[in-house]
């Protein structure tokens, strides 16, 4: 869920693992569905840059699927990861929760002990 400010600026990101990216060769295919979105926002990443941004999206949930497809548009065979889709909410009226920070006492006493 992004709430209030939050839910501006959403970070498209994905790690990538035994491949390579290039142009006319493998590449994520990012595709979103939702609200605000006539058919679907679609981009392809040939190469690592600078990260996407989902930016003034519209209250309501939206899918995000990224998928790792070779140089023919196919989905690369190569485990569970190689398409992966997740549901976000977007909420712009809602108060973001406060992330909370572990107390001093807390932090020292996670502390391995030396011998």
């Amino acid at each position: 869920e992004y709430k209030g400010l939050q839910a501006s600026h959403v970070i498209v990101d994905f790690q990538l693992a035994n491949d390579t990216l290039a142009t006319s060769k493998d590449h994520v295919d990012i595709t979103v569905l939702g609200p605000g979105i006539a058919d679907k926002l679609e981009t392809k990443v040939d190469k690592f840059g600078p990260p996407y941004f989902l930016d003034n999206l519209q209250d309501g949930t939206y899918t995000v699927k990224l998928e790792l497809l070779g140089a023919d548009n196919k989905l690369i065979p190569n485990g569970e990861w190689n398409s992966t889709t997740r549901t976000i909410k977007i909420d712009r009226e809602a108060q973001p929760e406060p992330m909370a920070m572990p107390s001093a006492s807390a932090a020292s006493s996670a502390a391995p002990a030396h011998k």
